[in-house]
């Protein structure tokens, strides 16, 4: 691990934390500054976090789309990234080899449209507010919110990239 200073007992400690490692990284400046936001208002929101919401037409193959997520993230390291302080002298970034996507949905399409709207509208609100461990990879949640039977909508909810890191791998994937 060649960018950042670490005794080897330091990474025997974050592989029995993490798994098998893909690499070890400093952190960029953005990055502290969102860890530092993180631990010092832990009840507040993710300041950081965004959320985008895709619309989708037509019938969606909510299998294929999980593994487009995941393809996604195999795809591009960075997106996997984890922040680690605890028993160290400066946080770092892991980029582990194996993750776990987080990944849920919910049907709102058996309710009516105003009801469908606020419900679907209080459900994005309270998402939002769901606060991410920046020790566990990866920090995304992906949710297909299905608003009919050819009416859907990707919701992606992302606190460790506020410069759109997670935008230009969504369009380049």
């Amino acid at each position: 691990m060649p960018l950042v200073a670490l005794s080897q007992a330091e990474i025997e400690q974050l592989e029995s934390e993490c798994g098998a490692i893909d690499d070890i990284l400093p952190l960029s400046p953005v990055q502290e500054g969102m860890l530092f936001h993180i631990f010092y208002d832990a009840g507040g929101p993710d300041i950081y976090a965004i959320q985008i919401g895709v619309a989708l037409e037509g019938r969606v193959d909510e299998n294929s789309l999980r593994e487009a997520a995941n393809t996604l993230l195999r795809r591009h390291p960075n997106l996997r990234a984890a922040f680690k302080h605890a028993g160290l002298d400066r946080p770092v970034q892991i980029i582990p080899k194996d993750f776990s996507l987080t990944w849920s949905s919910v049907d709102f399409s058996a309710l009516d449209g105003p009801e469908r709207e606020s419900k679907s509208a209080e459900f994005l609100r309270q998402e939002r507010l769901v606060r991410f461990n920046p020790g566990i990879s990866p920090m995304f949640r992906f949710v297909l919110v299905r608003c009919g039977p050819e009416e859907s909508r990707l919701l992606i909810t992302d606190p460790s990239h506020p410069d759109g890191w997670m935008v230009g791998a969504v369009a380049g994937a």
